[in-house]
C-alpha cells in the first residue's frame, strides 16, 4: 500500500488531550510525599555517650535565619532513637567558622561532644543533614564517631518538582494561578536531604507586562503573589526557585507563539519567516527592550529568586539568531543575518542577565543551548563550540549533558539523542564546554525524565 497517513501538530496534541487520565482527586504519590520521612536505625539495648539525652546548643551568628527546618528535623531523628532534649547532658554545638567555604561544613563526633561547623546557612544545614545520617547508622543512643569536613563539587543542584503542572500543551496548568500548595514541607524536606538546592517553574514573558507589547500581564500581580509564597516557603529548606523560559517565542497563530498582530506598531521585530512563522529579531532596540523590561520586571516584583534558566537554542524559541546556528534554516533578517551568532547570543546574556542582576545581585542566569541533535565532532558541535567561546563570564552557560555521545550496546555503536541512561559520560561537546566556559551547567536526567514526573525513579542496573 501507498497511502500515506498524515497528522498535524495540533490534531496530535487535541488527539493526546482526550487519552483518560487518572482522576485528580487520586494523589497517593502525592500524599506519600507530603507524609513524614519514617526513621530507621540499628537496634539492641546499647549504651552510648546520649544514654542521658542531648542538649543542643547554638553558637550560630544571630543573622543566621531560616534553620529552624533543620533543627526540627535533627530532634526527629534524636527522638526516633529515643534520645530525650536534656539540659547539661551529651552537648551537640553548632557554630560558625568564617575560614570554610559557602555550603562547606565540619562534623566532629566524639564520646564526649558533637561539634557542627559552617561559614553559611547552607554549610550548618547540610552539616546537621550529616549528622542525622551518623546518628541512623549506629544502634542505641549513640552516633558514628569521626570527623569529617565535606565540601560540594556542584554548587546548584535544581530539580523540578515531581508533581508540579507543566504550563505547556496539551493541558496548559499554570500553578501561579490556581490555589494547589505544589510544595509541602515533607516533600521540600525530602528535597533538601537529598541534597537539592534549587527548583525550576515555567513561565512565560506573555503573561508579563510590557510597554512593547501593551496589555499583557492582567494577571501578573496574582502570579507574583504566589511565587513569592513559594520563593519563601522553599527558601526555609535552602531551595532557591529558578524561573524557567524559553524566550522570545516565534510569531505565529500558535498558542506557544506570539500573534503577529502584536508585532503590528514594530515591523522591524520579524523581518525573516521561516515553516510558517517569523524570526523574532533580538538585534533591534524594541526587541532588546522587550527581553530587559520583561526581565527586570520579573525581578523586581519577587525578590528571592535564585535566578532564571532561558532556552538559548532549539525548543520554541524563536530569535534569529537560533536559525544562523543550523544548515537547513536560512535567516534572511536585515539585522542578524549580517552578525556573528556568537555576538549576538553574547548580547543576549548580556542584556538578561544584567536586567536580572539589577534587582537580585546574587540570583545566576543560565542560559539553555538545548541541541539534542548535535553530534560529537560534527559541523553543528563546531559551531556550538565557536558561539559559546564569546559566552560572557558573568553568565551560565548549558548543555545537555550527553546529548551527541555514543555508546556501545549489544556490540552496536548507538548515539544518544535526547537525555538517556544508557551511558554516564558526557558528550565531547559537553567537555569542551565545560573545559573552557566560566560558569558550565548540565542538564541531565536521573531516574527519568522531568516530563513523565509521575514515575520520578526507575531503576537502570549497571548506571
Amino acid at each position: 500500500m501507498n497511502d500515506k497517513i498524515s497528522i498535524t501538530w495540533e490534531d496530535a496534541v487535541k488527539k493526546l488531550s482526550g487519552i483518560p487520565q487518572p482522576s485528580p482527586e487520586a494523589k497517593r504519590f502525592i500524599e506519600e510525599l507530603k507524609s513524614p520521612t519514617p526513621y530507621c536505625s540499628g537496634t539492641g539495648n546499647v549504651q552510648g555517650p546520649m544514654s542521658d539525652g542531648f542538649e543542643l546548643i547554638n553558637a550560630c551568628p544571630d543573622d543566621w535565619t531560616q534553620l529552624d527546618t533543620a533543627w526540627r528535623s535533627l530532634r526527629r531523628v534524636l527522638a526516633a532513637k529515643g534520645i530525650r532534649e536534656v539540659k547539661g547532658a551529651y552537648p551537640v554545638t553548632l557554630r560558625g567558622n568564617p575560614e570554610l567555604e559557602q555550603e562547606e561544613y565540619q562534623v566532629d563526633i566524639t564520646p564526649e561532644a558533637c561539634t557542627l561547623a559552617a561559614a553559611d546557612t547552607d554549610g550548618m544545614r547540610r552539616a546537621v543533614y550529616f549528622l542525622e545520617d551518623r546518628l541512623r547508622e549506629t544502634a542505641g543512643p549513640a552516633a558514628t564517631f569521626g570527623n569529617w569536613r565535606r565540601r560540594p563539587f556542584i554548587k546548584h543542584r535544581i530539580s523540578r518538582c515531581f508533581f508540579g503542572p507543566t504550563y505547556r500543551p496539551p493541558f496548559f496548568v499554570d500553578e501561579l494561578l490556581n490555589d494547589v500548595d505544589y510544595y509541602p514541607e515533607e516533600y521540600l524536606d525530602k528535597l533538601a536531604h537529598e541534597g537539592v538546592n534549587g527548583l525550576w517553574l515555567s513561565m512565560y514573558f506573555r503573561d508579563l507586562p510590557s510597554s512593547v507589547f501593551p496589555g499583557r500581564g492582567q494577571n501578573a500581580e496574582k502570579r507574583f503573589r504566589k511565587l513569592r509564597q513559594v520563593v519563601e516557603r522553599c527558601s526555609d529548606y535552602g531551595i532557591r526557585i529558578y524561573v524557567f523560559f524559553s524566550e522570545p517565542k516565534f510569531f505565529g497563530d500558535t498558542e506557544d507563539s506570539i500573534s503577529a498582530t502584536e508585532a503590528a506598531d514594530h515591523p522591524g521585530l520579524a523581518n525573516s519567516r521561516y515553516n510558517g512563522f517569523s524570526f523574532f529579531c533580538t538585534s533591534t532596540e524594541a526587541g532588546k527592550k522587550y527581553l530587559a523590561e520583561s526581565i527586570g520586571c520579573l525581578f523586581a516584583a519577587v525578590p528571592g529568586l535564585g535566578g532564571m534558566i532561558n532556552i538559548m537554542l532549539g525548543e520554541d524559541n524563536g530569535s534569529c539568531v537560533g536559525s544562523l546556528l543550523y544548515e537547513h534554516v536560512v535567516c534572511r533578517c536585515p539585522h542578524c543575518s549580517k552578525r556573528e551568532p556568537g555576538d549576538i547570543f553574547r548580547e543576549l546574556a548580556e542584556i538578561m542577565t544584567r536586567s536580572m542582576l539589577r534587582f537580585s545581585p546574587e540570583a545566576e542566569f543560565i542560559g539553555w543551548f538545548y541541541a539534542p541533535a548535535q553530534r560529537d565532532n560534527s559541523p553543528f558541535m563546531h559551531r556550538l563550540e565557536k558561539t559559546a567561546e564569546r559566552w560572557p563570564d558573568e553568565s551560565g552557560i548549558m548543555f545537555n549533558f550527553e546529548s551527541g555521545a555514543s555508546v556501545e550496546q549489544l556490540g552496536k555503536k548507538r548515539t544518544v539523542f535526547d537525555y538517556s541512561l544508557a551511558t554516564v559520560e558526557p558528550s565531547v561537546l559537553f567537555r569542551e564546554i565545560a573545559r573552557t566556559a566560566q560558569k558550565t551547567a548540565a542538564k541531565i536526567q536521573v531516574g527519568c525524565s522531568h516530563e513523565d514526573a509521575s514515575v520520578p525513579f526507575i531503576p537502570v542496573p549497571g548506571n
